[in-house]
């Protein structure tokens, strides 16, 4: 496809989007597959925008977006007027900043991933799992496998723990709780 634009000169002018609702599970944690848990192998994904011209190429930018931000930023990008009721919000201001090399704009509020545990299977109460990131801290509120069972409640710190594999919780009651309470 991308041969194919450029043989036909169709490149210039075509905005190309690359992006993923979900990734794919192979046993970081003991689980397997995608779309029952929010964890960063199932969360984490890229989106790539090819706008050859307006930006610099080979920009690159690591902070955290949300898939409700793509459209906003697609519209920025293309001088379209935003939509009422969005959720996301553009994201050409860190694609300027990285072009500029200006430092990227501080988030205002912590990112989130939602999935029903549940989804598609009628008859079956909801069983909501929930993740927040929130500069290195990463906030999980498992929906309880059991009637009676409290959630799972698990607090990473990607800068002491990378993979986030060690659940800090308990080392930080207070994040814990006010993380807790927004998942809810």
């Amino acid at each position: 496809l991308l041969a194919y634009l450029n043989a036909e000169g169709y490149r210039e002018n075509t905005l190309i989007v690359f992006a993923s609702d979900h990734g794919e599970a192979f046993s970081e944690r003991g689980l397997e597959g995608h779309a029952r848990y929010v964890y960063p192998e199932t969360t984490e994904v890229p989106f790539i925008l090819s706008f050859p011209f307006r930006l610099e190429p080979g920009i690159e930018i690591s902070s955290r977006t949300e898939n409700v931000d793509i459209w906003p930023t697609i519209l920025d990008l293309l001088g379209l007027p935003e939509r009422e009721g969005v959720d996301g919000r553009s994201r050409l201001p860190e694609l300027l900043a990285a072009e500029r090399g200006e430092p990227l704009p501080e988030r205002d509020r912590p990112a989130i991933a939602h999935i029903d545990r549940h989804w598609g299977q009628r008859g079956r109460d909801a069983a909501p799992n929930v993740a927040l990131v929130d500069g290195d801290m990463r906030f999980f509120y498992t929906h309880p496998n059991r009637p009676n069972q409290p959630p799972r409640l698990e607090l990473f710190d990607a800068s002491k723990d990378p993979d986030e594999l060690e659940n800090v919780a308990d080392e930080h009651p207070e994040t814990t709780e006010r993380m807790s309470a927004l998942a809810q």
